[in-house]
Order: C-alpha cells, then structure tokens, then sequence
C-alpha cells in the first residue's frame, strides 16, 4: 500500500503576474494522482521571500512570516496525522477524507476537534451501540470545555471532567466508565498519530477510579419460568408471544439476544441418540458454548416456529427480532402481564439459565462451557470439558418433570 505524499509549494501553476507574489499549495498525490490544496494566507509569498524548507518556509524578513509557517505547518500536520490514522488501520485515505480534515485544518490542535473528525470517520467498525456512546462522551466534553488542545490533557483535567459528569450531570458510575473506555480509545489513538507521548497517555488516567455499583443479577425462579412457558395470550398480541418464546429459548440456551440472532444453523447440531445441541461462540467474546438444547421439550417447537428460509445461513428468521431497546421494554410488559414483578430484560434470561443449572447441581466446568465465560475463575477447566462431558453432566437433570 503507497501511501498518498504531501508537499509545500510556491506558484505550482508557474504563472508570471505584475505583482510578483503567489499563493502557497498542498500538493498531495495518492497513485500517481496529484491535487492542490490552496492554504489560506495573510499576504501572498514573493519568490524572494520563498525559502520552501520545513518548518522554514518563508523566510523572517516577510512581515507576517511566523503567522504563514505557522499556517503551512497546520495544514501540512492536518494530513500526515490522517495519513498515519489511517495507515495505522491499513487503509488508504480518499482525496474527500483529506480535503475534509482541511477544511477543518484550524482545529489541527484540538483533541475536541480530533475526537470528533475519528467519530466522523472511524478507522474501526463501531457497534451501533458503542458509537452512541462515543457521540455522548464527546457531547459531555463539549458541554464541560468547548476547546481543550492536547497540551492541556493532564489528570487534573481528567478528574475534573470525572467530577462534572457525577455531580453536574449525575450520571451512573457505569455510563461513565463506559463514556470513559471511549475516552481512552480516542487518546489511544492521538497518541499512536504523535499528537500525545506515550508517557502523556499513561499518566492522565493512572490516577482515576470510577465508583460503579456492581448491577444486581436478577433472574426468574422456577416457578415464574413456568408461569412464563405457560401464558396464553389473545390473539392481537402475537408480537408479544413471539418476543416471549425468544425469551424463552435464550433461558434455555443462556444465550444474550444478539447471540441469539446471530446464531448459525452450523452451530445447531443433532446428537443422533439425544437431540439438539448448540456448539457455537458468543458473539461478545467469541468463546466457544456447547449447550445440550435437548434438556429442554419446548426448544426443538419454538425454533421450527421461527425457523429461517433454508438459504439464510441463520437459525432463525431476521423479522423474529426487534432493536434490543424495543425487545427489552416489551419483555417488561409481558412480566406486568404475568404478575412477574421483577425487572426482566435479555440479560435476565441468561441469569435464569446459569441459575437453574447451578442450583440442580451442574458442576461447575460444565456450566462454565455451555455459558461461553471467558474469566480465569470460571474457566480454569474450561479445556477439559468437551461435548460428551456436558451431556454426561446434565444426565441427571430431567427438565419435562420439572415442568420448563
């Protein structure tokens, strides 16, 4: 990969005028292609002022000649910095790239200005979810200090900015964390473009520690997963039996709801002497789950029921699901619904799974393999568990008397 070359140059047009002063270009060239860029200057450049070295370009006895190399290095230090963004991401930039950081040249030294050119243009792919939350991280900045350059990055700012989103805006210890973790990301990256030292990066969050309250695992008892199984509804609220029988399918599979969408026929196996398994990897961590499906009678129905067409390589029909934020509040409307008085979201379906095999004596590698954890203490035999050990170790757990 070539990647595009900059330069400065005086009159590249080579015309002669009256006056005797040109304008000053960008000269950038991407695969043989070049194209100027006209820098905004106070006065234009006579040859005899012209020295054309970096950082040097025009020479003192100009009267302006510390404000126009300050300019030219501004423009030029715009795109090498989106040059090696880029580079570091192995792409290339486009001519719009570049020409749209000059535009905004001027705030070359901004880090409010940075983080949102890398919001604009992300080098990496962003989740839908994530990339709201880099939006409200940088939204929050701008509220707290409209311009803050990078030579005012230090802990103390740091810790202010910490402050002013607990106390000014009372957000929760988790939303900041997760605002934060965007944060490090950007000044990551400022550093990795030579904006930042590497020493700058590692000291201005050394000292910050965000209290987050550990959330309360809530999930449904044996008893209300009946309840749930065995609701009926009325016949204008088939959406919400559909988004019950999915709730239902991630507690029998302790699968979170984007695990369940993505889920892949390839990963949906059949034991020849037991039935359905799933032997697939959490789209969180990507670690692998094998999940003995067949414990549980309603399973095998509740996927034929939205089974997808037999060209999708997905388990299931992509019109069964909703945006997550719509599933959650429909899931707390089906628990009103049911007298369920707890609040139930995805989340809670996972919990209720890990639950119900822990409290029926699962040991622990086996539960550890079919929920797909990736931390040491629950995963230290994680490697000694393989897919006869799990039906083994479920053998003795008999759902259908139980009633789920």
């Amino acid at each position: 990969m070539n990647l595009p070359t900059t330069a400065i140059v005086l009159n590249w047009r080579k015309g002669i005028n009256k006056s005797g002063v040109y304008p000053v270009h960008l000269r950038i060239t991407i695969d043989r292609t070049t194209k100027y860029d006209p820098i905004p200057l106070l006065q234009n450049i006579s040859l005899e002022q012209w020295i054309g070295e970096d950082d040097n370009w025009v020479r003192n006895t100009h009267p302006y000649y510390f404000e126009i190399n300050t300019k030219i290095r501004e423009r030029k230090q715009a795109v090498q910095n989106l040059i090696k963004r880029y580079s570091l991401a192995g792409r290339m930039p486009t001519f719009s790239d570049i020409f749209a950081v000059l535009k905004r040249s001027g705030q070359s030294n901004s880090f409010n200005a940075f983080f949102a050119e890398y919001i604009r243009r992300p080098t990496d792919k962003l989740e839908p979810d994530t990339f709201k939350k880099y939006k409200a991280c940088l939204e929050h900045l701008n509220n707290f200090k409209k311009e803050i350059y990078f030579q005012d990055l230090n802990p103390e700012l740091i810790e202010e900015f910490y402050c002013y989103c607990r106390d000014v805006k009372n957000l929760q210890g988790s939303t900041i964390d997760s605002y934060f973790n965007a944060f490090k990301k950007v000044v990551r990256l400022a550093r990795k473009a030579h904006m930042l030292t590497k020493e700058v990066e590692s000291e201005l969050f050394e000292d910050l520690h965000i209290a987050v309250k550990k959330a309360k695992r809530s999930f449904l008892t044996i008893e209300e997963i009946k309840v749930w199984k065995n609701y009926r509804f009325k016949k204008d609220e088939t959406h919400l039996e559909r988004d019950r029988d999915i709730f239902l399918l991630q507690v029998y599979t302790g699968y979170y709801y984007k695990d369940m969408i993505n889920l892949k026929k390839e990963h949906l196996v059949k034991d020849h002497q037991h039935g359905y398994m799933i032997v697939g990897n959490r789209t969180k961590n990507n670690e692998q789950t094998m999940i003995p499906l067949f414990k549980f009678p309603e399973a095998a129905s509740i996927i034929e029921k939205y089974k997808a067409q037999l060209e999708s390589p997905f388990v299931f029909d992509r019109k069964a699901f909703l945006a997550e934020a719509v599933y959650n509040r429909q899931l707390k409307q089906i628990a009103t619904k049911m007298g369920i008085h707890k609040e139930v979201s995805n989340r809670t379906a996972r919990h209720s799974n890990a639950q119900l095999w822990i409290r029926l004596g699962t040991n622990r590698p086996v539960v550890s393999r079919m929920l797909g954890h990736s931390k040491e203490e629950t995963t230290k035999n994680y490697y000694k568990v393989d897919v006869m050990e799990v039906i083994d170790g479920t053998n003795h757990i008999d759902f259908k008397k139980i009633g789920i």
